[in-house]
């Protein structure tokens, strides 16, 4: 149910930009999550401009398994992170933008612990921040005045802070903290 509310977001999201001069994109992502593991996900990014060179971006990503299993006890913890931030582009030339920016995040946590004794398997979701410098560069760009669409490949660094509260295993409660690098790199198609 979740994933179909997720996509319907997006698929809201990637419509409302449609009448813009703005674009969306898909994108691999890597994290580092600090007291968890690092891990891989995919994600979908929005950009609706704001005022000229300032950018709204909408992030939404999924990370299937953020978390090693500790003394022997299988762990999984599923990650979908909802980001709204702002972004200031800086021209470099007329095919390349390099851009810094700033947003907070909704995190919506699943763990899963296969161990005996009481566990807390449910998380809090919480609230985090993110900070975010990227690079932007067009492949191509189809040269047409009306109905222009050009296509980019972006890179971007990007730093996480979030903290999971109370997880308990074996009636010890601890927060996790979520903290961490990341990078992004994906395909942007802007009209």
């Amino acid at each position: 149910m979740r994933k179909i509310v997720l996509l319907s977001v997006a698929v809201s999201l990637i419509s409302f930009t449609s009448w813009a001069a703005n674009g969306w994109g898909i994108y691999g992502a890597y994290w580092d999550a600090g007291d968890a593991a690092d891990g891989v996900g995919l994600g979908l990014r929005i950009d609706i401009e704001m005022v000229p060179s300032v950018n709204l971006q909408v992030r939404a990503a999924y990370f299937n398994d953020l978390a090693d299993d500790v003394s022997g006890i299988d762990v999984d913890l599923e990650v979908i992170p909802i980001e709204f931030g702002l972004a200031m582009l800086m021209p470099v030339s007329e095919a390349a933008d390099f851009y810094v920016g700033a947003g907070l995040g909704y995190y919506r946590f699943n763990l899963d612990i296969n161990a005996p004794g009481p566990v807390s398997k449910d998380p809090d979701n919480e609230l985090g921040y993110y900070m975010v410098a990227g690079f932007e560069a067009k492949i191509s760009d189809n040269g047409a005045d009306y109905g222009k669409v050009d296509t980019s490949l972006f890179g971007e660094f990007k730093y996480t802070m979030v903290t999971i509260d109370e997880v308990s295993l074996g009636g010890a409660a601890a927060d996790v903290d979520l903290d961490g690098p990341g990078f992004n790199l994906g395909l942007m198609i802007r009209w």
